[in-house]
């Protein structure tokens, strides 16, 4: 166990940055933002655990990277002096850091498991639903409330009928990851068109404001004690912590014969059909007593059911790349307008990595690249396939382009491209390719292709199609 101590300018008592851990641009761990602290002098303090990452080296040179709530740097260890700091087992080696007076210090003599798979870190039920950054953001979320991650991600489920899509409409006036309603959306000074429109990550806000603020208005104990308590939270505010009451009555009436979900009951219901709004026969769960009750028990039964479901739908391929620091940057548009309109096409994640890295390859070596290829879709995937000569072995679908995650550059010199000048430029500007977090076409031993660069997050194309098929949208995609 060490610590870290840093100062930064401009960083105020309070605030809650996120400290993460790097070995030779590998990321080791993080810790998360309610486990760092800020002192009126706007001094960084927390605590490193390093018993998550393996113990066969020796010693090791890491750093520390701070980022605010937004993801800007405020604090990036590798751009000191001396790179980072020397730890060693057994030992206390102190490294200072130039300029924001960091201090890391360093391991003593621990044991731990071995691996440095961060994302294994957040391995929930139902969690090959939604990405590493989603299921991250999962976890901090239910250290706020105080509960389970777990019962976090099964109400989720149950709201979203399992499809984790923040744009989900249940088509009777319910919208989202737990499908608000108008006023609860004006209770959070947001709109549910707003709502609809946001990623996961950051319509996870809402999901926080709005659990707190029923624990702290509707739960007697102010705390969430059970899987039921969460979902009434959700389902049925006002009840909400009585999880453990078994027969208490949440719904009757119209609330309870519109919700078959909950018909636990032996001889509770019965299949009829009926006409639905589009003219179209259905069968349906009838109540047999239309003067029936829904009780807890009922509802802490479907949530439990929904929790095992999601138990054989963890995440179970974590791809553990070595990953490379992607420096923030200025994230300015680039020389050229045709390359920043293809940009603009690219999925939100790489836009920024893509425009520092054209415009560091232009400063440094005074090369003007262009994009040539940027997002492209199924069609044009399928078009491309066909072409002869041979380009590409991807069909539509199979390509990362086909998800706004992969660019071809060429240089542009007198408003033309020199064919033959590429192989040597390209090899050229590949390593800064990858100083902002891409991976470079021209190192792969199948099919190699020099112009193309791309961050995939560690999604394989198989994957990225299973979530378009959820979010409709690749630029919704959770990465």
């Amino acid at each position: 166990m060490s610590y870290f101590y840093g100062k930064s300018r401009g960083i105020k008592a309070g605030e809650k940055p996120k400290i993460t851990i790097y070995e030779k641009g590998k990321m080791l761990f993080e810790v998360l933002p309610q486990d760092v602290k800020v002192d009126t002098s706007g001094v960084i303090q927390a605590t490193l655990k390093w018993d998550i990452i393996s113990q066969k080296l020796p010693s090791r040179t890491v750093y520390a990277v701070v980022t605010d709530e937004k993801d800007v740097i405020l604090y990036n260890g590798a751009k000191t002096a001396n790179g980072g700091v020397a730890i060693t087992k057994k030992s206390a080696l102190l490294g200072l850091a130039e300029y924001k007076s960091a201090v890391l210090v360093g391991k003593s003599g621990s044991t731990g498991s071995s691996g440095n798979c961060v994302c294994k870190n957040y391995d929930l039920v139902w969690g090959n639903k939604i990405g590493c950054d989603e299921r991250k953001k999962v976890v901090e979320v239910s250290k706020v409330l105080g509960v389970d991650p777990n019962w976090l991600m099964t109400v989720i489920a149950l709201e979203s009928n399992r499809t984790f899509s923040p744009s989900v409409d249940n088509g009777i006036g319910y919208v989202g990851l737990i499908q608000f309603g108008r006023d609860a959306a004006e209770q959070l000074k947001i709109t549910q068109s707003q709502l609809v429109k946001m990623t996961f990550i950051e319509q996870m806000k809402y999901v926080q404001e709005y659990l707190v603020y029923v624990k702290n208005h509707f739960v007697a104990k102010k705390k969430y004690e059970t899987l039921a308590d969460l979902y009434l939270a959700v389902l049925y505010p006002s009840v909400s912590g009585h999880g453990k009451d078994p027969n208490l009555v949440v719904l009757s009436g119209a609330a309870y014969r519109n919700n078959p979900l909950f018909f636990k009951e032996n001889g509770e219901w019965e299949w009829a059909t009926k006409v639905n709004n589009k003219g179209k026969e259905i069968k349906y769960k009838k109540a047999t007593n239309p003067d029936g009750n829904t009780y807890v028990w009922e509802i802490a039964m479907v949530a439990k059911e929904v929790y095992t479901e999601g138990l054989a739908l963890k995440e179970t391929a974590f791809r553990c790349i070595e990953e490379i620091v992607i420096e923030r940057g200025n994230c300015l548009d680039t020389w050229d307008t045709v390359t920043n309109s293809r940009i603009d096409k690219l999925h939100p994640k790489i836009k920024c990595a893509v425009k520092n890295f054209i415009n560091d390859v232009e400063k440094t070596m005074g090369i003007k690249l262009r994009i040539i290829q940027g997002y492209r879709t199924y069609a044009e995937q399928d078009v491309l396939y066909t072409q002869r000569p041979k380009v590409t072995n991807a069909r539509g679908g199979e390509s990362n382009h086909n998800f706004g995650l992969a660019i071809d550059v060429a240089e542009i010199k007198n408003g033309t491209i020199d064919w033959e000048e590429q192989e040597t430029v390209l090899s050229k500007i590949a390593p800064i390719g990858k100083k902002w977090g891409l991976a470079w076409g021209g190192e792969w031993n199948s099919f190699v292709d020099k112009p193309h660069f791309e961050m995939t997050f560690g999604k394989t194309t198989r994957d990225l199609r299973n979530l378009l098929e959820t979010y409709n949208d690749y630029t919704k995609i959770p990465l």
